[in-house]
């Protein structure tokens, strides 16, 4: 009788390793995009776009979604540091800080913004 072992495969590996080091290096919060700007999920504190510094460190390919992402470094107004992956690369010139400083809810913002971010 054959006997099949099977490896278990490493998903994500570079992706984890440089998020892990970010993490030990400081950057020890996680950010998403919402409507009122950035949310930090570790207390739950909203952050308009003019109010926080943003950098684009890298791109890394997600295994599990079969996609690049890329990760932006996030700097508060109060000094929290951390991590936004997204799927697009932001900048001051994306429609996310364009709809976040017009301050109205335009529809072809939002579809910009959600085309950009693959929502």
């Amino acid at each position: 009788m054959n006997t099949i072992i099977k490896q278990p495969k490493i998903l994500n590996n570079s992706f984890t390793k440089r998020i892990i080091a970010l993490q030990n290096s400081g950057y020890d919060h996680d950010f998403l995009i919402n409507s009122n700007g950035l949310l930090c999920l570790q207390n739950n504190h909203n952050f308009p776009a003019c109010s926080i510094s943003l950098t684009v460190i890298d791109q890394v390919y997600d295994a599990l979604e079969s996609c690049f992402k890329y990760i932006h470094l996030i700097e508060t107004c109060n000094g929290e540091k951390g991590i936004l992956v997204a799927n697009c690369i932001l900048t001051r010139q994306s429609a996310f800080w364009k709809f976040q400083h017009r301050g109205t809810s335009i529809i072809k913002d939002i579809k910009i913004l959600k085309r950009e971010l693959s929502l």
